[in-house]
């Protein structure tokens, strides 16, 4: 099957929908805001799944099957805060699948937290109890069709134009064949098949039970909505104020409401038989606090907490200005693959660190992640879309057209697709990962140091060459146990002397071991050899990788 053709504005679709203009795009197809030309050019998003593989056959027909059987479930929900099912039909040639849904004109709440947090402000007490007010009805009402949304978050939640109620979108039933997609073909797993759990949610946001073991509940989707509204109170992305030691997060210094603070802690309990049972249980509560429905004035932004008291042993990553968001995406998701934005650039310039990134797609604003590396200028892949997606606008009307930059190349586009999907499937900090990788890179390429990358074709090779990087970085880290690797980051020199204890209680010869450890690590990462690990990033990884062989000792 030849690679998909995103089809320009003013094409008709099925003789019916007639494009505006591309909403987002992916390996699996394209998003689209059209009008019904049958229904007066009233405006809607139609969604094209296109998988381009030489098993498009089978794939087609399996993606179909769930496709109509999805289909049927949303055709079924009917609220007025869920945009409606329209229809689904085949595209050209009976090559791609098509679904229409309402088009909701606003912005996302990831996109309004962005500018309040720009302004120095977060959502107040308040606003966060008309919120939850609004929003737990809509997942009683889905709950009671038997349905989990699996992806509830500030960039799938929009807040609608003319009445302002929040609006929920991207449901799981298209998610998931758009996941399953990218199961059907993934060429490391080519024995994998049809029908296995397919894992939603975003990090941060998703319980543990879900992100580890795929299994989902109704409380999944009120810990996530907690998550949402803790979020909106912080201006932080949840991984900012996330303590991994004790399974919480470290929020209540910003003085909320004590019930409402209760509420919240319940919504997002680490153990799963802690949170409410249901959406209308978590309302009922909710409804006892109407003095919180009185306005409050603006919220500024809080001081972030300290999640560890005492002095850290390896030096932490420099303090950003301002709050970290990942992309915010709109309602239009197409698919679970990303599309991604090149690598940052980031310069230092005195004690201020800038990060200058440029767009993949136009109306796409992001908070730059910030790293710093060696002194020197270094590279960083923080900034992406994580799914298929632009930015909603606040209007219709089409915004002036910025400077496009040079296109990437489709192959370098999926390339890092699938280093993002690697990063998300093993739920590592993006920041550590950067770091980490600049690291090697830098150790690999000397040559390069405080070269300055950039998204021209003549840099196509160095980006490539880090990427390789990455992936090498990202394959040690997949060898580790999970829960060690959770650690990576948080490891202090008294684990050191806690391994030490334990391996004399175990009566193991520690110079041994200790070798064992440092061949490991040089032989995922050969840039390592000879080096002194010592205030080193990769420290963390041999840390984790130390960890990891005493539980294999421990299981013997």
């Amino acid at each position: 099957m030849p690679t998909q053709q995103y089809h320009p504005p003013a094409t008709t679709i099925a003789n019916r929908y007639r494009i505006v203009r591309e909403l987002g795009q992916g390996g699996f197809g394209c998003t689209y805001l059209v009008e019904d030309i049958h229904r007066f050019n009233e405006r809607c998003v139609l969604k094209e799944f296109a998988p381009a593989s030489e098993s498009s056959e089978l794939l087609l027909t399996k993606a179909k099957e769930l496709f109509v059987r999805e289909a049927a479930v949303l055709y079924k929900l009917d609220h007025p805060q869920i945009p409606r099912f329209r229809e689904w039909f085949m595209g050209p040639q009976d090559r791609s699948l098509c679904l229409v849904q309402d088009y909701v004109e606003g912005a996302t709440y990831q996109t309004l937290l962005r500018e309040r947090v720009g302004q120095g402000q977060t959502y107040t007490e308040s606003e966060v109890y008309t919120f939850l007010t609004q929003l737990l009805p809509v997942l009683d009402y889905i709950h009671r069709q038997g349905l989990i949304h699996r992806d509830i978050s500030p960039d799938n939640l929009i807040q609608r134009q003319n009445d302002g109620l929040p609006i929920l979108i991207d449901f799981g039933g298209v998610k998931q064949i758009t996941a399953s997609f990218g199961k059907f073909v993934d060429p490391d797993n080519p024995d994998r098949k049809f029908g296995e759990t397919t894992i939603l949610g975003k990090p941060g946001y998703a319980p543990e039970e879900q992100i580890r073991l795929g299994k989902v509940y109704e409380h999944s989707d009120l810990y996530a909505l907690g998550v949402t509204a803790l979020v909106m109170l912080m201006g932080q992305d949840p991984q900012e104020f996330y303590d991994a030691n004790t399974r919480t997060f470290q929020w209540r210094h910003i003085g909320v409401d004590e019930e409402l603070a209760r509420i919240l802690e319940t919504m997002v309990a680490a153990q799963a038989n802690a949170r409410y049972p249901s959406a209308q249980r978590a309302l009922r509560d909710l409804e006892q606090l109407g003095h919180l429905a009185t306005p409050s004035p603006g919220q500024k932004l809080p001081t972030p907490p300290t999640l560890n008291q005492a002095k850290p042993d390896f030096p932490p990553p420099p303090p950003t200005d301002v709050a970290e968001f990942k992309a915010e995406i709109t309602q239009h998701t197409v698919v679970a693959e990303p599309v991604v934005k090149e690598p940052g650039v980031v310069t230092k310039v005195g004690n201020k660190v800038q990060n200058w990134t440029i767009t993949l797609l136009k109306q796409v604003l992001i908070l730059g992640a910030i790293a710093t590396l060696l002194g020197g200028v270094i590279w960083a892949i923080r900034e992406r879309i994580e799914t298929s997606s632009v930015t909603t606008p606040n209007s219709q009307e089409e915004p002036a057209k910025p400077k496009e930059p040079p296109p990437l190349s489709r192959e370098e586009l999926a390339r890092k697709a699938r280093l993002f999907e690697r990063i998300d499937a093993l739920g590592i900090p993006t920041s550590y990962f950067n770091q980490i990788t600049n690291e090697a890179f830098f150790l690999e390429y000397p040559n390069y140091e405080g070269r300055a990358l950039t998204r021209s074709e003549a840099d196509a090779p160095l980006r490539e060459q880090w990427d390789e990087v990455g992936f090498q970085v990202l394959e040690a880290m997949g060898k580790l146990n999970p829960g060690v690797r959770d650690r990576i980051g948080q490891y202090r020199l008294r684990d050191r002397q806690r391994l030490d204890n334990q391996l004399r209680r175990k009566k193991v010869n520690r110079r041994r071991f200790y070798r064992q450890v440092d061949e490991q690590l040089v032989d995922d990462l050969p840039m390592y050899r000879d080096v002194d690990l010592q205030g080193k990033r990769a420290q963390q990884l041999w840390f984790a990788i130390a960890q990891d062989q005493l539980l294999e000792i421990e299981d013997d």
